[in-house]
């Protein structure tokens, strides 16, 4: 059974037992998120949607320079994570988001990045794949995560 270091990158899914509002972003308090696994490594990557545009700095004179504008039209999350489940129930949890090909919709995730924030919205599991046991019984796996829809970064503040 894996155990959540307070040094390592966390996954968090909203607690089986939580009865609150379930839309974004209702669940908040600690309480209601049960860690799911800690990252061993992870990598994730937040890239803005751009539209440029390039347009004559004056339209009267051709001669004139071009000038560039960029504007962002969105941002989009992905995250690839691996590490070892607090446990085979969370473990098969996670898994069933993405190999059962029922289960196409998105979970609600938060993503603890230890000293520097949470990330909290619906992900979808893009890619699974698990290593086996460990000597001490534990599933390791690797999986990617896309946000899918609009999610929440709150910076934790220094200590």
């Amino acid at each position: 059974m894996s155990t959540q270091n307070s040094k390592e990158l966390a996954l968090s899914r909203v607690h089986p037992d939580y009865s609150g509002p379930p839309e974004f972003p209702a669940v908040t308090a600690a309480d209601d998120w049960q860690f799911l696994c800690g990252a061993e490594s992870s990598n994730f990557n937040f890239q803005h949607a751009i539209r440029e545009l390039k347009r004559l700095a004056d339209c009267q004179d051709r001669t004139s320079k071009v000038v560039t504008e960029r504007k962002s039209t969105g941002v989009d999350l992905t995250g690839d994570i691996s590490g070892t489940f607090n446990s085979a129930e969370d473990g098969r949890w996670l898994a069933e988001q993405c190999a059962n090909p029922a289960n196409t919709s998105r979970i609600y995730l938060r993503v603890t990045v230890p000293g520097f924030c949470h990330i909290t919205g619906h992900f979808i599991v893009t890619n699974f794949q698990f290593t086996g046991q460990d000597l001490e019984g534990n599933m390791t796996f690797s999986a990617n995560i896309s946000v899918d829809g609009d999610y929440t970064f709150t910076a934790i503040p220094a200590a």
